[in-house]
């Protein structure tokens, strides 16, 4: 038997009632169209962080998310990388991830970015849990191996 996928929502119910819509935020973030964003993960090493964002292949990020996913780029401990695919199935089809100013995006035929994506974080890992700079290029070309 398989393992069970840990991503898989097995009660809508609770989960609905489980995520929180900001409404009481209303009017407190000035007069435009300002709403919390969330990130679907993230891990902190040696106070460096990667901030993941899962999408449906085909979907793009928000104007805010982009905006807010930019801003976190000012700070050289922090990645961002955006994962497009299936998470019911575990495929990826895309992997976008950005460093500084260095950026990784490579589509994935058949969804068979796993690999990838579990060597870029690894070589991410290695790199925070050491305290060395993290090389996104030598990392990317591992990653491709």
């Amino acid at each position: 038997m398989g393992e069970r996928n840990s991503m898989t929502i097995h009660n809508m119910d609770a989960y609905t009632a489980a995520v929180w819509d900001y409404k009481i935020l209303d009017g407190c973030l000035g007069r435009g169209n300002i709403k919390p964003t969330d990130v679907d993960g993230l891990v902190e090493r040696n106070d460096r962080f990667l901030f993941m964002e899962y999408k449906p292949t085909g979907k793009v990020l928000s104007k805010g998310q982009e905006r807010t996913f930019r801003a976190l780029l000012h700070n050289p401990d922090n990645n961002v990388v955006v994962i497009e695919g299936n998470p019911m199935t575990e495929t990826i089809t895309r992997i976008l991830w950005r460093h500084l100013d260095e950026t990784f995006d490579h589509p994935f035929q058949n969804g068979d970015g796993r690999g990838a994506f579990r060597v870029l974080v690894a070589e991410w890992f290695r790199a925070a849990d050491t305290r060395l700079p993290f090389d996104l290029n030598a990392a990317s070309r591992a990653a491709l191996k």
